[in-house]
């Protein structure tokens, strides 16, 4: 399915989006892309922080594309921020600079739907994470409308039914027990008498026992009913998971005289919302390959893009080890991979290759994050690859074809220069260089406006740079430029605009032509 299709069969209302960046054309090109593409969006800008916050405060969007420079901090601190109480409901997909993976790996850990660099931007590419986010958003909020709903249904079962099969207890305030039932002593490994007069919290694992003490306090000091989880020390596991739900029993006094305990074991629950925890890791898109692997390195899941991609059926593929989609050369390299993972680390567009069915090779850009249980716990591994192969063989002929036009370009007799948007030259002719008595390295990355004198700099900001972003190009421009040793030429520039693949100004090549001699006369007789 594509990104439109995909918007358009999740969204059936105008998606409301807004763009947070302070560059006046780099938040242009986000909305222009967003309007060229198919997608019924309604799209705010904001160009900081501060302006962003407010509106965030002030009305609802199904998502927010969030650059990372900005005028009043970074976008990490804003997604930060959000995450913390601004917004922590709406969806970001931060924009990054082209190889900016350990930033890209960092926002993604605080809370980031996903990541766009720049150099790629186009309107599939934002479409399709676009869809992707608000699809993942309404699938967790769905999953958060089915916690709720099981926990309800937990609340009116222990109301109706006094089940016997629980785990029953009253402690003081203190914590120590004053009865247990027969079923909570069993657990414990003991008899009900001797669970008199031992404090609760022998029974938690010591990496949970001051959470649960501070919860115990909690329900003491405010009179209240509070549910919580954690592992207890059973006789038999001592790690299953129990479900609590503490009530504090007030005397006619309004004194807090005990608190009463329900437990249940919901250790095979947990292992289901692991299994929903790898679903919901599956389905945040459809487009690319996606494979989770358990701890053992063995194929837990395959989506039809990897069937696809690889040409494994899932049948084929589940239960057998990942090596199967890895070259024998690679194999070395994936358990790098694996290491870093299994430490908490998530890796963001990692190029490498992968063989296919057939015994082809197929070059692919991996992410791989870790899947984890309800503790935070990793228990598995989601990788997304995408087929790069078409990418990288046009990244590699248009280098080659690169290389040799700056050869060409670099050595014919004409004075040319090429700028970017902002100004800065980018390449220059030797030519150029000769004339002005300058070399290569430095020139390239300064100014041009650096190269001309004062009046000519107004005219290159007002005349030049404008007439190129209009209309693409100017012609015959009178200019004067200062050469190396201070002394000044002639110049006519003539000069057109280049766009990218999607439509947004690249670069601009100029043409300069030394008419210092013909204008000698006329500033002779003036």
């Amino acid at each position: 399915m594509s990104a439109v299709a995909a918007m358009t069969e999740a969204s059936p209302g105008r998606v409301r989006l807004l763009v947070i960046d302070d560059d006046d054309v780099d938040r242009e090109r986000v909305v222009r892309l967003v309007g060229h593409s198919p997608m019924n969006a309604d799209t705010t800008e904001a160009a900081s922080g501060k302006e962003a916050i407010a509106l965030l405060r002030n009305r609802a969007f199904d998502c927010v594309v969030l650059d990372n420079q900005l005028p009043d901090g970074t976008g990490a601190d804003l997604l930060t921020a959000l995450q913390d109480g601004v917004s922590p409901q709406c969806p970001v997909i931060m924009v990054t600079g082209a190889g900016d993976e350990e930033l890209a790996a960092e926002v993604m850990r605080s809370g980031a739907a996903d990541y766009l660099p720049k150099s790629r931007l186009s309107a599939d590419n934002l479409c399709r994470a676009i869809t992707r986010c608000i699809e993942t958003h309404r699938l967790q909020q769905q999953l958060d409308r089915y916690a709720k709903d099981l926990a309800a249904s937990e609340a009116k079962y222990r109301a109706m039914v006094e089940d016997q099969t629980e785990l029953v207890s009253l402690v003081q305030p203190d914590l120590t027990f004053t009865y247990a039932n027969t079923t909570y002593a069993a657990h414990c490994g003991l008899s009900p008498e001797q669970m008199v007069g031992r404090n609760m919290l022998e029974f938690v694992p010591a990496d949970e026992r001051e959470r649960v003490g501070a919860q115990m306090r909690r329900v003491h000091k405010r009179k209240s009913v509070e549910r919580g989880e954690n592992r207890t020390l059973s006789a038999t596991n001592p790690g299953r998971c129990v479900a609590w739900t503490h009530r504090a029993l007030v005397d006619a006094l309004g004194s807090t005289v005990a608190i009463h305990s329900v437990g249940r074991d919901i250790d095979d629950e947990v292992r289901g919302r692991e299994a929903v925890s790898r679903l919901a890791a599956i389905v945040n898109s459809s487009a690319d390959a996606i494979v989770s692997t358990n701890m053992q390195d063995e194929i837990a899941t395959w989506n039809p893009a990897a069937e696809r991609l690889f040409g494994h059926s899932a049948h084929e593929a589940i239960g057998k080890s990942i090596t199967l989609i890895i070259p024998l050369d690679r194999q070395g390299e994936e358990r790098m991979l694996m290491q870093r993972v299994c430490g908490g680390e998530a890796i963001v567009e990692f190029q490498t290759v992968r063989v296919r069915r057939n015994a082809k090779l197929v070059e692919v850009a991996l992410t791989l994050s870790p899947i984890r249980d309800a503790r935070g716990n990793i228990y598995g591994i989601s990788q997304i690859a995408r087929d790069i192969s078409e990418r990288k063989r046009l990244e590699c002929a248009l280098i080659a074809s690169e290389r040799q036009n700056r050869e060409l370009y670099e050595a014919t007799p004409a004075l040319l220069h090429s700028m970017d948007v902002g100004g800065h030259l980018l390449s220059v002719s030797d030519a150029w260089l000769t004339h002005l008595g300058y070399v290569r390295s430095e020139v390239l990355g300064r100014n041009f406006t650096e190269f001309v004198s004062p009046a000519s700099r107004q005219a290159v900001l007002e005349v030049v740079l404008p007439s190129l972003l209009r209309t693409g190009r100017c012609l015959e421009v009178q200019l004067q430029m200062t050469r190396c040793d201070a002394t000044t030429i002639d110049v006519r520039l003539s000069a057109i605009l280049e766009r990218d693949p999607s439509g947004f100004p690249w670069r601009s090549l100029a043409v300069l032509q030394d008419v210092t001699q013909s204008n000698r006369p006329a500033r002779d007789a003036g």
